[in-house]
């Protein structure tokens, strides 16, 4: 009979384990992992240390070499694993910058998303994603000179309108940076 108490006890202590891990804050989890983590490998260094002091002698010069390339690594300010990275990690390797007379665009290979700043005209320094759509419109006819800059532009606005943009502008009649009317994307 007591044991079937222990075991009840164990089952009920692992289910509000379990519910408590699944409505955990992962930021708080994460902390509570790294905490104990500590913990552990300091204790497991006190026990090795009072049980062998012998072994710690011979393992000092190992764990010399893995302090000071720790604190290397710290210092240049990668991360371990630094070369075993996911794509879409973050970080500069990770973003594309394309430049042209009008815009500067940055795009971010991870997350696919596409930001720029405006180099020239009535919108100067400004973010794309801080225009509202007229004053994207302004702009597309403003560097409709610049090849380039409006395809980095049109890119841009694919993104943030949708692919379908250019059907809708030529429905309502708008005309494309070079004084044609648009024409939907299929019909080009």
């Amino acid at each position: 009979m007591p044991w079937l108490l222990v075991g009840v006890a164990v089952l009920l202590a692992a289910l509000l384990f379990a519910r408590w891990l699944v409505n955990a804050n992962p930021a708080r989890l994460s902390r509570l992992l790294v905490g104990s983590a500590i913990v552990g490998a300091v204790g497991l260094a006190l026990l090795v240390v009072l049980r062998a002091p012998g072994l710690v002698i011979t393992a000092a010069p190992f764990l010399a070499m893995l302090v000071l390339w720790w604190l290397r690594r710290r210092r240049r300010g990668t991360r371990l694993g630094g070369g075993w990275s996911t794509p879409g990690a973050g970080g500069p390797a990770d973003e594309s910058v394309a430049e042209s007379a009008w815009l500067r665009m940055t795009l971010d290979h991870g997350s696919g998303r596409i930001d720029g700043t405006v180099l020239q005209g009535p919108s100067a320094g400004r973010r794309l994603d801080d225009l509202p759509d007229d004053d994207l419109r302004v702009l597309r006819r403003a560097c409709g000179g610049d090849p380039d800059s409006a395809r980095l532009l049109e890119s841009y606005l694919d993104r943030r309108w949708g692919a379908d943009w250019r059907a809708r502008e030529a429905a309502s009649g708008a005309e494309d940076p070079y004084g044609e009317p648009l024409r939907p994307a299929a019909d080009a």
